[in-house]
């Protein structure tokens, strides 16, 4: 597992908690990506080449040239290579707008439409009460095919989920599966799940 972990990936940790709420045993790491999908423009931050504002599926990203690590297997990707329709897998920290800042980034290819599988979190809007709703500008579309099997309070509009799915076009995606994202600690604190960053 170790050798599969990147600097600046956001991971999912579940365990146990002690007695002393400061240590514990984790059980299971899950590295767990904010966005996966194309770049749709990229345009720079200030005039001193060292940060970049791109945007994936409707959701701002911050990329900072010292701060955000890019994956290693891929040597001929980075700041200075990024290209509009780079299919890229992003972890970060988001900002009190909800914008991301990346710590990793990783490139899983390039933009085909009506194939290219892409993943998104955000609240539900738009519901139109039959399969249909939108997040973050993007258009999801669902039917009996879709997984919707973690996602306990089933489509309701609010609910703060992960969506993955195909990319149809700029902005419309078919949801191959819809689950409830959750953050922070579960209720009971024996048993927790927190996220961090590799370092």
């Amino acid at each position: 597992l170790e050798s599969e972990l990147e600097i600046g990936m956001r991971v999912d940790v579940t365990g146990t908690v002690s007695d002393n709420g400061r240590t514990g045993e984790a059980t299971g790491l899950v590295f767990d990506a904010d966005v996966e999908g194309p770049i749709e423009s990229i345009d720079p931050i200030g005039n001193d080449g060292e940060r970049l504002e791109i945007m994936v599926l409707g959701q701002r990203i911050t990329v900072d040239r010292s701060l955000t690590s890019f994956d290693d297997a891929d040597a001929g990707f980075g700041f200075d290579t990024m290209m509009v329709d780079d299919l890229i897998e992003v972890s970060g920290l988001r900002d009190g707008a909800g914008d991301i800042v990346a710590t990793y980034i990783e490139k899983e290819g390039v933009l085909s439409l009506n194939s290219s599988e892409v993943e998104f979190k955000g609240s539900i809007e738009e519901f139109d009460d039959v399969d249909t709703f939108v997040i973050n500008g993007i258009t999801v579309t669902f039917d009996n095919m879709t997984d919707l099997s973690d996602l306990p309070g089933g489509v309701v509009n609010g609910a703060y989920v992960e969506v993955e799915g195909i990319l149809n076009t700029a902005s419309t995606v078919t949801a191959t599966e819809i689950e409830e994202e959750n953050e922070g600690l579960d209720d009971d604190v024996d048993d927790a799940e927190m996220e961090g960053f590799v370092a």
